[in-house]
């Protein structure tokens, strides 16, 4: 998968010319050992899903990260009224077919150093993959967006779904955020 992920998400890590090819080698099998370690982390913190989409469009990168948990808060949590949590975690109460849900949405900016940082966190791995291509700015910093909704999961008190929608730069970043939103706003459950 990290190999699949490599292939997929970094390609300029096979065609950077300034590299002589033994070190674009390394470079890659170290990113490939990297994200493979970074995707167990996601998932030893309980991510069930990762989904990418990394394209252009008239030149700007649009790229995107998704990210589905499961958490559990505990029993007070689940005794919090949608509207308090939504207040407490300074977001907005939503009603989605799967029932009352809480989003949030801020703004990340990380330095990076040469691509190194805690990979085992979504913001680590998007930051992670994002300067092996190269999309921090001159200053070396990379803007991040990040929307979450936070979703009861039901019959299981103080258990919750979090998705998460995580893209790098500001370009076209409403519009991004948008299509999560529309995506979001289909989330329903079904029953076995």
């Amino acid at each position: 998968m990290a190999q699949r992920f490599v292939e997929r998400h970094i390609p300029m890590l096979a065609k950077r010319s300034d590299l002589p090819e033994r070190d674009r080698v390394v470079a890659r099998q170290r990113a490939e050992r990297d994200i493979e370690r970074a995707l167990s982390g996601l998932r030893d913190i309980g991510t069930a899903d990762v989904f990418f989409f990394d394209g252009q469009f008239g030149g700007y990168r649009a790229n995107m990260m998704i990210t589905v948990t499961a958490a559990y808060l505990g029993p007070k949590v689940a005794e919090l009224r949608s509207d308090d949590l939504a207040a407490g975690l300074g977001g907005d109460r939503i009603e989605l077919p799967a029932g009352p849900a809480v989003r949030t949405r801020d703004s990340i900016s990380s330095t990076l150093a040469g691509a190194s940082g805690d990979t085992t966190t979504p913001d680590g791995l998007l930051a992670y993959t994002s300067a092996l291509r190269g999309d921090e700015d001159a200053a070396g910093t990379l803007d991040q967006t990040r929307v979450e909704y936070l979703i009861g999961v039901p019959d299981e008190s103080g258990t919750f779904v979090v998705v998460s929608f995580r893209g790098v730069g500001t370009d076209f970043v409403d519009q991004r955020v948008a299509h999560f939103d529309i995506l979001m706003s289909g989330f329903a459950w079904t029953t076995a």
